[in-house]
């Protein structure tokens, strides 16, 4: 969702999307199988688990567009011990997954028109999410890292190791410093 207008930087709602042929499948399987849905008791837990990890995930400020709807104080331990708040969100994706597989499974249908419609949805969703598999800012083969071979072979071969300071940063990430420090080791075959 590149176009959608921001409301500051770092906002990366479509991080958080299922893709086309999941949300496709829930829906259905939703209409198709509603009056037999019910819930176990021993899985009350691990939807609870998910609901709450949902809303970490999108984080202490709710936005969408360029718009704030809802900006909360969460406590220091939650904000600065466990930084990729929005990974969380993956809980409730892969228990959505689950169970519109299993629920596709389980409905009374011949087993070619249950293979079939679940190769649909996996097609449909590879199409929707292709795009999204391709990393955008590190290539494996070695174009994209520019470095100075003369400035940095002396040092790489008069050294054992790399190590860099401070341990880690975010900025490594966004100029692909730690990619390109991760290049030159394997060029140099140093830890």
């Amino acid at each position: 969702l590149p176009s959608l207008p921001l409301a500051r930087k770092g906002q990366y709602e479509g991080f958080g999307y299922l893709g086309l042929g999941i949300l496709f499948a829930a829906i259905f399987t939703l209409l198709v199988s509603w009056k037999s849905l019910k819930l176990k008791q021993t899985a009350i837990p691990i939807f609870v688990l998910a609901i709450l990890a949902m809303l970490y995930a999108w984080s202490d400020e709710w936005t969408f567009n360029q718009y704030t709807f809802l900006n909360m104080d969460y406590p220091p331990f939650l904000t600065k011990q466990l930084r990729p708040s929005g990974r969380f969100i993956w809980i409730a994706h892969y228990l959505i997954m689950a169970w519109t597989i299993a629920a596709i499974s389980k409905l009374r249908w011949n087993s070619y028109l249950k293979t079939g419609l679940l190769l649909l949805i996996a097609a449909i969703q590879f199409y929707d999410v292709f795009p999204l598999l391709e990393r955008q800012y590190v290539r494996h083969d070695g174009t994209n890292f520019l470095y100075s071979t003369d400035l940095w072979q002396p040092a790489m071969e008069a050294s054992d190791r790399i190590i860099t300071y401070p341990p880690y940063a975010w900025e490594f990430i966004k100029s692909c410093d730690q990619a390109k420090l991760t290049h030159m080791a394997a060029i140099y075959d140093k830890p």
